[in-house]
């Protein structure tokens, strides 16, 4: 199917230029069947669950644009607040030409907010949570939304961010408006479960325009296997297996450099992202990154950014969470001109990083807190993020060689673990955890949404979620107390209402919890210095709840100490540490 037929489908000829300009002349496979099979351009909902580059993300694009051809509004919604700023920087470029107002809505963007609740925009990316809030402020806003594509949408299963997700979906399906849902997924298992709750077509494949050989790197020979065909194979990386790991990686970044690949590396920490881009430097040649060094330069000069500018001198850099977001979108621009030949990047901004590479390196691990305690621990990564760190290798329109996906491991026996799971295993079943969420946290957002007005309102609610999660009456009764007695919520004429303070809580995401050590702070005294409500911020059960999210190492250890002073004239240094 080419795109020129997308004409007959009403699309005017600009856009389809400007789809030929970034996408191609023809559709893919996918994109072909989900217009011709599974009423892409419809009104029904749809899953689309496929692997990176098969075409998914344009399959979304379509439906969107057709919503909004047809005078509709649409929503786009990331998990990340850098896929965020990537597609609305896309769908700008895109469509202003048109004559159609594209808006933006995270944590770090918020004056497009009051145009979202007025409803005056034609397209709308918001992140997962933001979306959740500006839901619970106001749910009519859905009665002037067509379409809502939800992008990665196998995050419902993240133990971490999950239970967000699934309770903004949970209030599109209690609400009285018929928006239409179309959602994209990685190739999970348990994608028929998910179609069936969003009472959704499930439009599945596995195959990769761009074939992938992902494998082991051991005593440089990497062990693959094809991703379309499933055949096994093995190609000899270095010639000499009695390295150590670490130095495995850099001679075999080094090599692939040398064949003109591009290369991404995922690592699991900060400083290692750092440390091997630095170490690389002394085994390649200096190949400046002009454009990017006269980019960083011309801005806020920090330290991190002069490292950076250093690298670039040899067409290296690094990524994470540390680095501002011009920096690195600076990076990112460079990396896909060409000009910079690897990036070591953190597995945290994976998911946000759409970088075609030839090549990539990652650990089959991250850093995850516990379920008993917040500090950091490396776990396995799960299968949606190993595919979604595999897949930026082997892009379509930028290769037609099989990209190549290479796992790192310490010892023959962790090759062997690892080969098992990822290679021989498969997409494991996933579910919701709806259930993580306190009961008061639920209830207050149900109520001050106006999706729930009584408590078997709120009982009903909970039983149509994805997690069909086990709250018994006893829990939300109790809940029910707990809002009324910190006047959350109040009774009127036997139904539930929040208050005024109940929605400030509920509209900014704060938990029961958290308010209710604010309030009790507020209670004990007025005369509290910054010092002071900065330790009972970052002590409250919100702010460790989000720990994992944070960014730290930003404040010098000078100033900490000076809050530490600070505390201390006041009596309140327990719980309080330097470590950042």
């Amino acid at each position: 199917m080419l795109m020129e037929d997308l004409k007959a489908c009403g699309f005017p000829d600009i856009l389809i230029q400007s789809w030929k300009d970034s996408v191609g002349d023809t559709l893919l496979p996918l994109q072909e069947k989900a217009i011709r099979e599974f009423d892409l351009l419809g009104q029904s909902n749809l899953i689309i669950s496929a692997p990176t580059s098969s075409g998914k993300t344009f399959c979304g694009e379509i439906a969107m644009a057709r919503a909004l051809t047809a005078g509709r509004k649409a929503v786009y919604l990331v998990p990340l607040k850098a896929l965020a700023e990537e597609r609305y920087h896309d769908f700008q470029q895109k469509y202003a030409r048109l004559g159609l107002k594209t808006i933006i809505s995270t944590g770090d963007r918020r004056k497009h907010d009051f145009a979202f609740q007025r409803g005056d925009f034609d397209l709308a990316v918001v992140i997962f949570e933001k979306f959740s809030q500006l839901l619970t402020r106001n749910l009519d806003i859905l009665s002037l939304i067509d379409l809502i594509l939800i992008d990665e949408l196998q995050m419902i299963g993240d133990s971490g961010r999950g239970s967000s997700l699934e309770l903004l979906l949970l209030k599109i399906k209690v609400a009285r408006y018929n928006c239409r849902l179309v959602g994209l997924s990685a190739v999970l298992s348990s994608s028929g479960d998910l179609a069936n709750w969003l009472s959704a077509g499930l439009l599945t494949s596995s195959y990769r325009p761009v074939d992938l050989y992902q494998g082991v790197l051991w005593q440089g020979r990497f062990d693959y296997r094809s991703y379309n065909s499933g055949q096994i194979g093995s190609e000899l990386v270095l010639d000499d297996d009695n390295l150590a790991p670490e130095d495995q990686l850099l001679r075999s970044v080094v090599n692939f450099i040398e064949t003109g690949e591009k290369v991404l590396v995922f690592l699991k920490s900060r400083v290692s992202c750092q440390y091997f881009a630095e170490s690389i430097t002394d085994m390649v040649e200096p190949l400046r990154a002009d454009d990017a060094i006269k980019a960083l330069s011309s801005g806020d000069r920090t330290g991190l950014g002069d490292k950076l500018i250093e690298l670039l001198e040899y067409g290296v850099a690094f990524h994470h969470a540390d680095l501002s977001f011009e920096q690195r979108r600076i990076l990112e621009h460079g990396f896909r001109a060409g000009k910079i030949r690897v990036i070591f990047a953190t597995t945290t901004l994976a998911m946000g990083l759409n970088l075609p590479a030839g090549v990539v390196f990652l650990e089959p691990f991250k850093f995850a807190p516990g379920c008993y305690h917040k500090r950091l621990l490396a776990h396995h990564l799960n299968w949606s993020e190993y595919e979604n760190m595999c897949g930026r290798a082997g892009r379509l329109r930028y290769t037609d060689r099989p990209g190549k996906a290479l796992l790192l491991v310490n010892s023959e026996f962790e090759k062997e673990v690892i080969w098992n799971k990822f290679m021989l295993g498969k997409p494991s079943e996933f579910e919701g955890h709806l259930a993580q969420k306190s009961t008061a946290d639920l209830m207050l957002d149900l109520v001050a949404s106006g999706c729930c007005r009584t408590l078997d309102d709120v009982a009903g609610a909970l039983q149509k979620s994805f997690s069909r999660a086990p709250f018994m009456d006893e829990d939300i009764k109790e809940a029910c107390e707990f809002c009324y007695k910190r006047n959350f919520i109040v009774d009127r004429e036997g139904a539930c209402e929040s208050t005024a303070l109940g929605d400030t809580i509920a509209g900014y995401g704060i938990s029961c919890a958290t308010a209710d050590q604010f309030l009790a702070l507020l209670a004990r005294s007025s005369d509290l210095n910054e010092a002071c409500w900065l330790y009972e911020l970052v002590t409250s059960g919100e702010m460790t709840d989000r720990a994992r999210f944070s960014v730290h190492g930003r404040l010098e250890d000078v100033r900490l100490k000076q809050i530490q002073d600070d505390l201390k004239s006041h009596g309140l240094v327990e719980g309080f540490s330097l470590e950042q």
